[in-house]
């Protein structure tokens, strides 16, 4: 007689697996048109017929509206609606179900007991649904198993790691949709079962937003080169454009995994275009990086709350498809100092796992299927199923358990640190009143408008589209620029679901460029926001006919285009810089175009940056070769370019906080025993004072120190505010005191700049990615632990840490951003999962806590602002530059601006620096006190690379490695 079939599967987001076998066989994966993933995702089609895997993708290309690509996601929502009609959570769960049952069948190998993996945070509730899932599939006997405990069983039954009793394991999933972690034990008794000690994770984090931030990267390039190709991809019409557009998508994915084994994949275009766009492992790096941070931090806090140290683990297991990006690995080793275990196909181990289990513990007692009758659909339209007819690849070979390496050779490229290059810009969303209308995408009211499918459904108490932590700060960006935003996540496998970003809306040939420096009246821009009444803003401002100011070019010079270059100004003086040779070699200019001096130096880094302090150019040298490779700090005196000093410093790990004369006070923050504060001072390199942090504190993209900043009025104060991207500055004084925040704690030390000493020290519960320190007060949002589940803005005075008040939130509100935006006000981005006011930035009173003014945006990435002398420069900043940039008083109206493809890259004082792409792109320099600006400046082809203003000068820098150098007017 032969031994009952048993059959695993892993329930997956994205996609499901399945393992089959018999006691004492090996079993295998079944396989779903020759692969072992099944798509998760379910089409309804008009005869009532429910479809999956890649049948259910075609479908959908015709009918988004139809699809579902994650039901598990809907476990919560009883119902989900496809096309005209309601279907319940467990007719999709059982979809998949059933395809797997009739999988194993048709293979000979009909089970007799089903085992279920589940989250480990699921309830009786959803597990219910799942059963009965299991029941209308017709899996009779159902064991239902939680994830981590399937993944810690193929841990020790499979890969033959030792668990002690006693001993913990980490599962680390990092599926297509979502990231959970969990740390389980074996129990130190005489049964030795496994036990799930603690889990956490991510509901909006998973592959998904790393296809999504790759596309967006490769988009602007496609948009810039062939507009009408990538109108097609981004606002499809018809169903060729669809395929072309899932086709241009699945390009991007499969550039992703190949990037795993190779430095660089090709990403083909529809039409056999020619344009030859590739993607290197640096860049997948650079945008993916700042997402898998955030995984890894929440691997280290769910260690903490059971009190495991990482070096006690048995073992590190990475399992879920988007594991296998080296980088994944390399992170974990380098901030855990564990070499994870990883397997050849992630996606395998929880179903292996699952069968394994069921093999060790035969007695444990099944589901019984629930005799009810479950919840019919419309009754004008039963819902039937489809039969899957069985591919000539059925026959094909067993898969054999997947290999895996648990060796520090498995951790390509492990090192303590790993600086990334910088990423291109990201583009820009539609500018309100210029996108055609698409084809409406489905809608389901627990997702934003706009949006085919969600990227997360709730986990408690936090809602779903949770944003990243806004990755925008003061001081010189980490290594790759500003993270991406976690733009709301789509579908991966289907044709509805591409990532929104910016579409060719209008011809480029007939874009006025010119309109955007018409800062002469205070007509706002369409559709760009609201003014303090709340009403609609109206119309582009007309084009500014009047004669404009030109911009003198006093120098320029043609730097290494190959390799790393750089511009800054300041005092009265501009900095060109390139490396070639193996040297990098600064030239200073003088306002006349006079070269003041020339310098050589030991540097050879890959990226390089400038910014004056004082009378210090600091040279920012990222991954040197003339250094081993160490990203480097140099110091030049201005005066003359003699030498000063270089030390090792690691951008990614070492933040700008404020500069005190020619001294900066810095924020370590490179481990768990390592965080501090440090004055430094800049003309010698020297340590002035050395402040520790918090042991036991790892962060990865918070940032725990600020300076008290005021609005700059001219007054004598000991301080000035650093750039973002080296070019972005805010009219912000640092007076003598800084915040040190604890978040773990959520307590702080006041301190004094001058040297370290503490000066208060009380409660503050403030999320560390969303604070701010200004006016007297850190301001900034309440971490979920002290507000759950609702989005509280609130103040405490530095003199003593006391409340001084808090500004509460609807729920649904969820606040991306806090920064200072004019005199006696602190602004806010907010966004909300279904309101008119979905995009939003407030301006508070920081003495009173009153909301004074909003801006409603109709689409944003990420809402961001730099203070002006006289006005705020306001846009979309995803990279290093403002998007659909506009200028707007302090009273919230917007004075002008807005047209989509002009950008804001740099601000200093009242002077802004604007490019323009059309049939020839151009930047400008606008004066926001006077409204006044020069006349564009045209640079043909090229695109800019950098540029900065101070005073009366400006420096650009293009793509193609031309440096210039041009004086500005009197713009009044």
């Amino acid at each position: 007689m032969q031994t009952p079939v048993r059959l695993a599967v892993d329930l997956g987001t994205t996609h499901t697996v399945a393992v089959v076998g018999r006691a004492g066989q090996e079993p295998r994966s079944l396989l779903f048109d020759g692969s072992p993933l099944l798509a998760s995702g379910v089409f309804l089609d008009a005869d009532g017929t429910l479809h999956t895997g890649r049948d259910a993708q075609r479908l959908a290309a015709a009918e988004p509206e139809r699809f579902e690509p994650h039901p598990k996601r809907r476990i919560d929502d009883g119902r989900v609606l496809l096309g005209d009609r309601e279907v319940p959570v467990e007719e999709l769960l059982a979809t998949g179900l059933r395809r797997v049952a009739e999988e194993a069948a048709a293979s000979g190998l009909r089970p007799a007991e089903a085992v279920i993996t589940h989250p480990a945070d699921w309830g009786p509730l959803r597990r219910n649904v799942l059963e009965r899932a299991a029941a209308i599939a017709g899996l009779d006997e159902v064991r239902l198993v939680p994830e981590p405990i399937a993944a810690a069983t193929y841990c020790a039954s499979v890969l033959g790691q030792e668990i002690p009793r006693g001993g913990t394991v980490a599962i680390f999933d990092f599926g297509g949709g979502t990231f959970d972690v969990a740390v389980v034990r074996r129990d130190d008794d005489e049964a030795a079962r496994l036990r799930t000690l603690a889990f956490g994770g991510l509901d909006d984090l998973g592959g998904l937003d790393v296809d999504m931030a790759l596309t967006a990267h490769l988009g602007r390039i496609v948009a810039e080169r062939d507009p009408e190709l990538w109108q097609r991809l981004s606002h499809p019409e018809t169903t060729a454009d669809l395929r072309d557009r899932l086709a241009f998508w699945s390009e991007v994915r499969a550039a992703k995994e190949m990037l795993s084994r190779t430095s660089t994949a090709p990403v083909a275009l529809p039409g056999h275009n020619p344009m030859g766009l590739h993607l290197t492992r640096d860049e997948l790096t650079s945008l993916a990086d700042p997402l898998v941070a955030r995984a890894v931090d929440e691997t280290r806090r769910t260690l903490e709350r059971v009190g495991v140290a990482p070096a006690s683990l048995a073992a590190l297991l990475l399992v879920g498809g988007s594991s296998r990006m080296p980088l994944v690995a390399t992170r974990l080793h380098a901030r855990l100092g564990v070499v994870p275990s990883v397997p050849e196909q992630p996606e395998l181990p929880v179903a292996y796992g699952a069968y394994q289990h069921a093999v060790a513990e035969p007695d444990a007692a099944p589901v019984t299927s629930p005799p009810q009758t479950p919840p019919a659909p419309a009754a004008q339209s039963p819902v039937t199923y489809a039969p899957f007819p069985i591919p000539d690849l059925r026959a094909a070979a067993p898969v054999q358990l997947p290999p895996v390496s648990t060796t520090p050779a498995a951790v390509p490229g492990a090192a303590p640190s790993e600086p990334q290059p910088a990423a291109s810009p990201a583009p820009s969303p539609p500018a309100p009143g210029f996108a055609p209308e698409p084809t409406p995408p489905v809608q389901d009211p627990n997702r934003p408008p706009g949006f085919a499918t969600p990227d997360a459904e709730p986990r408690t108490p936090a809602g779903p589209y949770q944003a990243l932590p806004p990755q925008v700060h003061t001081g010189p960006l980490p290594v790759g620029g500003p993270p991406p935003r976690n733009w709301v996540a789509v579908s991966v496998f289907s044709s509805i679901v591409m990532v929104v970003v910016v579409a060719l809306v209008v011809a480029l040939s007939q874009t006025d460029w010119g309109s955007l420096l018409d800062f002469g009246g205070d007509t706002p821009v369409e559709g760009a926001g609201t003014g303090t009444d709340g009403t609609d803003t109206g119309g582009l401002a007309e084009e500014n006919t009047s004669e404009q100011a030109a911009l003198t070019l006093v120098a320029e010079r043609e730097l290494n285009a190959s390799g790393a270059s750089a511009v800054t100004v300041g005092d009265g003086a501009a900095y060109l810089a390139q490396v070639a040779e193996g040297a990098t070699t600064v030239w200073a200019v003088g306002a006349d175009g006079a070269e003041l001096w020339t310098g050589t130096y030991d540097l050879e880094p890959t990226e390089l940056h400038l910014v004056v302090v004082g009378d210090v150019l600091v040279i920012d040298a990222y991954e040197s070769a003339t250094d081993e490779g160490e990203s480097m700090r140099a110091a030049v005196d201005t005066a003359d370019g003699d030498f000063l000093w270089k030390r090792a410093w690691d951008q990614y790990y070492r933040n700008d906080v404020a500069f005190y004369g020619t001294d900066v006070l810095v924020e370590q923050r490179d481990g768990f025993d390592a965080n501090a504060a440090i004055r430094i001072d800049l003309r010698t390199g020297d340590e002035v004072w050395y402040e520790a942090g918090p042991e036991d504190l790892y962060i990865i993209d918070d940032y725990r120190i600020k300076a008290e900043t005021v609005w700059d009025t001219g007054e004598d104060e000991p301080g000035t505010a650093p750039p973002n991207s080296y070019s972005l500055y805010d009219n912000l004084a640092a007076t003598d005191r800084f915040v040190d925040l604890d978040p773990d704690a959520g307590t702080a030390v006041v301190r004094d700049a001058g040297d370290g000493g503490s000066l208060d020290s009380g409660d503050l519960p403030f999320d560390a990615e969303l604070w701010t320190a200004f006016d007297g007060r850190a301001i900034g949002k309440l971490s979920d632990e002290e507000s759950p589940g609702r989005a509280v803005l609130a103040a405490y005075a530095l003199d003593g840490l006391g409340k001084d008040w808090t500004l509460e939130f609807e729920a649904g509100f969820s606040i991306k951003h806090v920064k200072p935006c004019g005199p006696d006000l602190v602004c806010a981005a907010l966004d909300h999962l279904n309101a008119d006011d979905q995009y939003k930035t407030i301006a508070v009173d920081t003495e009173t806590g009153e909301q004074v003014w909003q801006l409603v945006t109709d689409w944003a990435f990420d809402d961001h602002w730099y203070g002006a002398e006289s006005g705020i420069a306001f846009g979309d900043q995803v990279f290093d530059t403002l998007d659909t940039a506009s200028i707007l008083y302090f009273d919230g109206t917007v004075r002008s601006g807005g047209a989509l493809f002009t950008n804001i890259v740099a601000v200093r004082g009242d002077l802004v620096v604007t490019e323009s792409y059309g049939t020839e792109n151009e930047f400008a320099v606008i004066d926001v006190a006077t409204g006044g600006g020069a006349a564009p400046q045209s640079i043909g082809s090229a695109y800019m690379e950098h540029a900065s203003v101070a005073g009366d000068l400006v420096a650009v820098l293009t793509d193609g490695g031309l440096a210039q150098v041009f004086t500005v007017p009197d713009l009044g």
